[in-house]
């Protein structure tokens, strides 16, 4: 029997009698601090997700001589790739042993974990999984990328170079450009009736919103009342976020969820997620600035990658950075027919609402390093 085929029999998914060896491996491995010791997270995550299958929560072990030495988690979600409907998983938290790796438990967790599902995706993947995903057949789709929009450029600067006294003459040049763009925007909105309502949770209201809009997206993660609920509603940090609908009268054209930040010394907006047919994108984001701008924000972040970004980043003032989140993919054999559209970055819409990518962005902008 090959060394591959004994570590695939000693993975097993998790089982509540397994949580003490668990946490004694992700205390070791993660740190005393970290979320997933957190039993209100843990069961938001892994026993209320609407999209969890009836085999139980995507979580595998490998066990070794009675301990935990390795671990695989995923989200279930419901991927729209054109009319059709998939089965599929945010691959996270992929941890070994440090005294095992490079000994094969790593790629077997890995392996049983895309088995169960048609479709695996992969935010934030690091340099040292890029290379072993793309041994295991994983397709990269590049980065998504990170848009800016500055508010004050003049605190922006202050909390990046704060021994910088420059800084000041570029905020009384550029400032005055950054109000012609909110200009453009706020007339935009106007026109299209747009106004941006706060609310306090999602309703069934999304549920049509959907129904509408997501055929105008050809790769997609499922954004209706369930997934919206518990991504947003049920978390255990659901006063983080803050929920906006974008109102046509009584008729919602759209929705944005947005979290403030400290961002290199100043206060910032983050978009996590949205979503609006293309034609209400510009209006929704217009007035989503504007909100900032009035609550003391000094520049807006949004990681997003979708059809038509262009069409309202670059109108509203909003300059693309190098820096991003990396996506992979992982078709099953039962999809393989869909190889096309999932394969081309160009067809899919994410944002940082999508596997816990807004975790590590959160996790990032608290270390200065975003």
């Amino acid at each position: 029997m090959s060394l591959a085929v004994r570590l695939r029999q000693e993975i097993t998914r998790y089982a509540p009698r397994d949580r003490g060896l668990l946490r004694e491996f992700q205390r070791e491995q993660f740190g005393a601090q970290a979320r997933q010791l957190d039993e209100e997270h843990f069961e938001w995550l892994f026993n209320r997700n609407p999209w969890q299958p009836s085999e139980g929560p995507q979580l595998w072990i490998c066990k070794k001589d009675g301990k935990v030495v390795g671990q695989q988690a995923g989200v279930p979600f419901h991927l729209k790739v054109g009319r059709r409907y998939c089965r599929a998983s945010w691959a996270i938290d992929l941890m070994v042993d440090p005294r095992w790796r490079l000994r094969g438990v790593g790629p077997a967790l890995s392996e049983v974990y895309t088995a169960s599902n048609e479709i695996t995706v992969g935010l934030g993947i690091s340099d040292a999984a890029h290379k072993a995903f793309l041994r295991a057949g994983w397709l990269d789709l590049g980065t998504v990328p990170l848009y800016v929009r500055p508010l004050d450029v003049n605190r922006m600067l202050k909390g990046r170079f704060p021994g910088d006294g420059g800084h000041a003459w570029v905020g009384r040049m550029a400032n005055p450009v950054v109000r012609l763009f909110d200009m453009v925007g706020g007339t935009c909105a106007r026109w299209k009736g747009a106004i941006l309502r706060p609310v306090e949770q999602f309703d069934e209201r999304v549920d049509a919103l959907w129904d509408a809009v997501c055929g105008r997206y050809a790769v997609i993660a499922r954004r209706d009342f369930r997934g919206l609920h518990w991504r947003f509603d049920a978390l255990p940090d659901r006063h983080d976020y803050r929920r906006f609908c974008l109102m046509e009268g009584d008729t919602l054209r759209g929705y944005a969820v947005i979290r403030m930040a400290i961002c290199h010394g100043a206060a910032a907006g983050i978009v996590v997620d949205y979503l609006a047919a293309p034609e209400w994108l510009r209006p929704l984001f217009a007035r989503g600035v504007e909100y900032l701008r009035n609550a003391g924000a000094a520049a807006v972040y949004c990681t997003t990658l979708g059809p038509g970004v262009g069409a309202w980043t670059h109108p509203l003032g909003f300059v693309r950075r190098e820096s991003g989140v990396r996506l992979m993919v992982r078709l099953s054999e039962a999809v393989r027919t869909l190889s096309r559209a999932v394969a081309n970055a160009r067809h899919w819409f994410i944002t940082l609402a999508d596997s816990d990518a807004d975790y590590h962005h959160h996790q990032r902008a608290e270390g200065r390093s975003s």
